[in-house]
């Protein structure tokens, strides 16, 4: 796949099922959970900026916006947004809990 950078240590990401079945997201949202699962580390946590994240999906800055608050309001992603010292944004910190939480009555 030319233009597109494997990292080797992981080289696949994994999707909890409770992600995929999840009733309260959309189809943009699963995907942008996925594109930052592709970013994580051994600690499950990760630090792509929005644009990057936006090019990687193909889709618009405000759609990773959207889906970043629709995964962490249903809890299957943590944010820390970080602020310099000027006050400007900066790149944020994703977190993917292992445990989700979506039951099977919830998915029914």
């Amino acid at each position: 796949m030319s233009g597109v950078t494997v990292r080797q240590e992981f080289p696949f990401a994994q999707v909890p099922n409770d992600v995929v079945l999840h009733p309260d997201l959309t189809p943009h949202d699963k995907f942008i959970y996925m594109v930052i699962a592709t970013h994580t580390n051994r600690d499950r946590t990760a630090f792509p900026g929005i644009r990057c994240l936006a090019k990687e999906a193909g889709c618009s800055t405000s759609t990773v916006q959207k889906a970043i608050q629709r995964l962490e309001a249903v809890g299957v992603l943590v944010v820390t947004r970080t602020i310099s010292e000027k006050g400007r944004r900066r790149v944020n910190h994703y977190e993917l809990p292992m445990k989700v939480g979506v039951s099977r009555e919830t998915r029914q």
